[in-house]
């Protein structure tokens, strides 16, 4: 994807540093470009092709692995797209495929303000979708007027009086939902959304939102978890518990804090079933990558399958586990039987009371009941 005039490099944009989550690299001469001067649209196909975007200066390059590819009302936009291989269009149908079952999910969208519209086109694309998290909506308050609505989803909004941080709950309609009291403090900069989803067929299902903001006190955040955790477990419920918690678990980055939050969790019975890196960020040196949203679940023979792709332009990943649907399974029932050739009628009179054998009517019992009850008149 690139510009037909190269109007912000060539320009000198002020806005453009390597530090904000917008700029992007030229996967062909490495050159940043800030993605306001890029596109002035919501395009919900260009979180798909970010990684493969190119400046006006590589477009022309012949690429023989690559195909043309149309996408939706690009004769309006100002932009000239760059041929991709065919794998790197179509990272949301790996959501598609699940038809049952539910799907837990969670995105860090930076603002939902400036990407809402491809947001609402995701979601509506894919009714799968059971739950999805949303962390730094950047919604001050009610006063905003911004809609935030989706026609199939009802949601939960928890904005924040301060800049930056800010949730939002999306939920499917299909759920019945009620608040769900945590009973423990956490420190003022963590954000929770803690509710219990009610469907039918299963047991309730207990989801807490977290995020805990990068400059928040990991030793207080780490306090409150572990008084939260055995609370969790005594419910006997299924918990989820998912978020930006901002503590990296790829290997090879491990800290203390890593350490002590995988060894809570599993205290209680609880696994991490993201894998990769979930979140870039460009610096002078280059990209470096991280493991900071997490899935716990205490169930996670339940969770097939749990994955994650670069979404709304934002520097996470869109992540998501999926919970399959479990079948409704009949009582047993016992069924006893007995040869008929050589019965002792005193035992067996003996062994089923005369209340039993007379609630039938004669004309309709089997010629040896009839027998039976000959015996005991």
């Amino acid at each position: 994807m690139t510009l037909i005039q190269d109007c912000c490099h060539s320009a000198g944009c002020p806005d453009l540093r390597l530090g904000n989550s917008n700029v992007f690299r030229c996967q062909s001469c490495h050159t940043p470009y800030h993605r306001k001067c890029i596109d002035r649209f919501s395009n919900p196909v260009f979180s798909q092709m970010r990684k493969n975007w190119k400046c006006v200066s590589c477009t022309h390059q012949p690429n023989d692995q690559s195909i043309d590819v149309a996408l939706p009302n690009s004769s309006a936009l100002d932009i000239d797209y760059v041929p991709v291989p065919v794998a790197t269009l179509s990272p949301h149908q790996c959501i598609s495929k699940f038809k049952k079952g539910f799907i837990f999910s969670f995105v860090n969208i930076n603002g939902v303000r400036k990407s809402f519209s491809e947001f609402r086109h995701f979601a509506i694309s894919n009714p799968n979708l059971s739950v999805i998290g949303i962390a730094e909506s950047k919604l001050s308050d009610a006063s905003s007027l911004q809609n935030v609505e989706i026609d199939i989803f009802n949601f939960i909004r928890s904005d924040r009086e301060r800049m930056g941080g800010g949730l939002i709950l999306y939920y499917s309609s299909r759920f019945a939902v009620s608040g769900f009291n945590l009973h423990v403090k956490f420190s003022f900069e963590t954000e929770i959304i803690s509710t219990k989803f009610y469907s039918k067929g299963i047991k309730p299902i207990i989801s807490i939102l977290i995020y805990r903001p990068p400059h928040g006190k990991i030793d207080a955040f780490l306090h409150s978890l572990a008084q939260l955790l055995p609370l969790l477990h005594a419910t006997g419920f299924e918990v989820v518990i998912f978020g930006d918690l901002n503590i990296d678990l790829l290997p090879g980055h491990s800290t203390p804090a890593s350490h002590s939050l995988l060894h809570l969790f599993r205290e209680f019975g609880f696994a991490q079933t993201v894998k990769g890196p979930t979140h870039s960020t460009i610096t002078s040196a280059g990209m470096s990558f991280s493991l900071i949203d997490h899935f716990y679940t205490n169930r996670p023979k339940l969770y097939i399958h749990s994955d994650h792709f670069p979404a709304f332009g934002s520097r996470h990943d869109f992540v998501f586990s999926v919970r399959k649907k479990l079948k409704e399974k009949c009582p047993p029932v016992q069924i006893t039987f007995r040869c008929l050739r050589k019965i002792d009628w005193d035992t067996f009179k003996s062994q089923i009371p005369p209340a039993d054998r007379f609630l039938v009517p004669r004309s309709s019992k089997p010629r040896f009941l009839q027998q039976c009850d000959t015996l005991s008149s």
